[in-house]
């Protein structure tokens, strides 16, 4: 794949200090980040700041939840929802992107497949799509959920490889491919990401997201019956 069909960003969360970051430097080199808006239902905080700093400088945004398989997805898609909506989540960001890895001191499996996926529908239908972060070992540890295909994938493989191990073969969308430390932006290391253009994006207006508030509370109930 040739260079201009590749865009460059960086995932940030509160390990990254927005205060230490150059984002004029950092925005020369890459074009997109993701935050991390919150650990389950818990926030980031550092989210707002970032946030901030990135739009100021004119970085594409996304923003991830990092599940946590013991803790009630409903609470997981309600504190997304609301930090989104706090920083404007929108058409021209990236969709949310749902992060699926162990948690630590509380491996994710099999029998989370399944609120995994209805939090990834809920996020879907009320920001008109979802991506998925995961590793082929993560989606292996999971039960190699087939629904995962059904969605844009963010895969985590570092390697000088010239392609990503991927669950199942898919395609990726986007690829945390190293972890860079590059002293001119940052102190310390940088998860490093490319993108296949064009980004999977959000093009719902307000009025297209209106039209799925009576799916989402209805989703909402079904996630937590399935609990």
């Amino acid at each position: 794949m040739s260079e201009p069909d590749l865009a460059h960003g960086v995932d940030l969360s509160w390990f990254q200090k927005p205060e230490r970051i150059d984002w004029d430097a950092l925005c020369l080199s890459h074009s997109f980040v993701i935050l991390n808006a919150c650990d389950g239902s818990v926030r980031d905080p550092a989210v707002a700041e970032h946030w901030r700093h990135a739009r100021n400088v004119g970085l594409t945004l996304g923003l991830y939840l990092f599940f946590k398989p013991q803790e009630d997805s409903v609470s997981q898609f309600v504190a997304f929802n609301k930090i989104a909506d706090e920083l404007r989540l929108g058409p021209g960001c990236l969709f949310p992107c749902l992060d699926l890895e162990d948690w630590p001191g509380h491996p994710i499996g099999p029998e989370h497949s399944n609120a995994a996926r209805l939090l990834a529908n809920a996020l879907a239908a009320r920001w008109g799509g979802c991506i998925i972060y995961t590793s082929d070992y993560y989606w292996r540890q999971m039960g190699m959920p087939e629904w995962i295909a059904d969605y844009p994938l963010w895969v985590a493989h570092h390697t000088e490889a010239e392609h990503p191990r991927c669950p199942a073969g898919m395609h990726w969308a986007i690829w945390q491919n190293r972890v860079n430390v590059m002293p001119s932006i940052y102190s310390g290391a940088l998860d490093q990401n490319v993108a296949r253009r064009p980004l999977p994006v959000i093009h719902n207006t307000e009025a297209e997201r209106a039209r799925v508030l009576g799916w989402i509370s209805e989703t909402a109930d079904t996630v937590r019956r399935d609990q």
